[in-house]
């Protein structure tokens, strides 16, 4: 049992007054919806989406929704451009001006995205302010335990190291699984990572891909997406004793059917997010579940 569970922050549910206190700070690639992190006290800095040649800020310029009903019918492929070294500064700026002690920022892997280079060029223009910048390597829901984790530790007054030590540990026990309709729009992105074996062998498949020190990874591919959904269950299965399950997709209908498959033999509660356009747009449309191993 790491230490963070024996602490006085473990078991309270508000801030303790008067307590230096610690900002949460992460990116849209986590797929935190803008009011859950309104909510809980976290910021999310917006990824950029280029959709036909407008660049829209995620989840302020262009919902999730909005963004799969354009979708189909953009002349060109969508992608997506991380958030500005100046943007970060705001952030942490606005942060530090609202009473902040320390700010712990959570990105999504520095080998899928510059967002943890941009974030750590802001972080050294504040120095000697306490900005700990932390790499997921993890993408999208796989983020998405940890910082929703460190942002309730926050409010409850926990100091830095306590935080970092928590997030480090729920990433290490964290694995996200997606199934995807095709592995072409990571390939035209840049964010293949090991899966590139994978081009030129899929005709009517659906890859399974799973992120893995930080890189897009092969799992298997299936032919049809009934026995794809029964693999994702399979997967959680075989994690043994969960602390935290949760899905997301592109649509209602398809977090439904996941849900719907995963819940005969899961009977916790499964967490439900969208599929943002931070990750769609390179993923495209698809279906993941992100599972935390109990300690």
């Amino acid at each position: 049992m790491s230490d963070y569970t024996r602490s006085p922050w473990a078991h309270q549910s508000s801030p303790i007054p008067n307590r230096p206190h610690v900002r949460i700070v992460t990116d849209s690639a986590s797929d935190i919806l803008p009011s859950h992190a309104q909510a809980i006290g976290a910021f999310v800095v917006p990824s950029w989406i280029a959709m036909d040649g407008a660049y829209l800020r995620d989840g302020i310029d262009i919902s999730a929704s909005q963004f799969y009903t354009r979708l189909p019918h953009l002349r060109t492929p969508p992608h997506t451009e991380p958030a500005t070294p100046q943007e970060f500064y705001h952030v942490y700026q606005t942060a530090f001006r609202q009473g902040a002690s320390a700010v712990v920022s959570i990105h999504v892997s520095s080998r899928l995205s510059k967002i943890v280079e941009h974030a750590t060029i802001a972080r050294n223009h504040l120095s000697p302010s306490a900005i700990d910048v932390i790499d997921s390597l993890q993408a999208g829901i796989g983020m998405w335990p940890a910082v929703i984790r460190a942002a309730q530790l926050a409010r409850m007054g926990a100091p830095l190291p306590v935080i970092h030590e928590t997030t480090i540990s729920i990433l290490a026990r964290t694995r996200l699984y997606a199934l995807v309709e095709s592995l072409e729009q990571l390939r035209r992105n840049g964010r293949i990572g090991r899966a590139r074996e994978l081009i030129g062998t899929l005709l009517d498949a659906h890859p399974i891909i799973t992120v893995e020190q930080g890189e897009v990874t092969p799992v298997e591919t299936v032919r049809t997406r009934a026995r794809g959904l029964a693999r994702l269950r399979e997967l959680v299965e075989n994690a043994g004793e969960l602390e935290t399950l949760l899905i997301c997709g592109a649509s209602v209908e398809s977090i439904g059917q996941l849900e719907n498959v995963l819940a005969g033999t899961y009977r916790g509660i499964i967490q439900k997010t969208w599929l943002g356009p931070a990750i769609g747009s390179n993923t495209g449309p698809c279906v993941a579940v992100a599972l935390v191993a109990r300690q």
